[in-house]
This record gives C-alpha cells, structure tokens and sequence, in this order.
C-alpha cells in the first residue's frame, strides 16, 4: 500500500502529536519493506565510499 505524500501546507495543519505519529510511522525497520532497487543503490553507494582505494589506479 502506498503512503499518503504530504504537502508542507497539509502537514503543518496537523497537531504536533499527529505530525509525530505520521513521522514514526514512517520510519521502516524492517529491510524487506524497501523496494528492491532502493537497497541496490543505497548499498552501492556505501560499497563506493567503504571500498579500500584501488592501489594500481594511484600513482
């Protein structure tokens, strides 16, 4: 099921108790909820900035 996309105008109506609740609930704890091409990425681009350099491309 898709999440309602909030405007800033529509969020800022909401009670700060109600903004709170729609910020936690957004959260994902649980990695087979996110979407399969959003993990490659993400996983990708820590694989990049981890990854010891390449010593044959230093010089």
């Amino acid at each position: 099921m898709a999440r309602k996309i909030w405007t800033a105008a529509e969020f800022e109506k909401l009670t700060p108790a109600e903004q709170d609740a729609e910020f936690q609930a957004s959260i994902v704890t649980d990695l087979s909820e996110v979407p399969p091409e959003f993990l490659d990425r993400i996983r990708s681009r820590l694989l990049s900035r981890t990854s010891p350099p390449n010593p044959s491309s230093s010089a």
